[in-house]
């Protein structure tokens, strides 16, 4: 990961979806923006649980598009998968895997 990523939880993605503005966050994190699995797999449950503007969200995602430009890390280091079931216990698992991400 680049010394000045920037790793996104479904919160901000979501929000920047619902007022149309994710394209923003390319051209500003292009080549340095992260998210995890455990985001990506919020968001199509999102999707399925019909809240359609996370479409475009979907499509960012670089293990979906060729030409998306948010990279999807999983969680494959023993650090950081310890630090993701600390955090589960008080947060979503979105935001804890992104922080584990962050903090190790």
């Amino acid at each position: 990961m680049p010394e000045a990523a920037c790793i996104f939880d479904t919160t901000v993605l979501s929000n920047f979806a619902l007022i149309g503005q994710v394209a923003l966050l390319g051209k500003l994190y292009r080549g340095r923006a992260f998210t995890t699995l455990m985001v990506a797999d919020e968001i199509r449950r999102g999707i399925e649980a019909g809240y359609q503007h996370l479409q475009i969200t979907l499509e960012q995602l670089t293990t979906v598009s060729p030409t998306g430009w948010l990279q999807v890390l999983p969680l494959d280091q023993a650090n950081e998968q310890q630090v993701h079931a600390e955090l589960s216990r008080r947060l979503d698992p979105g935001e804890a895997s992104c922080l584990a991400l962050a903090i190790i």
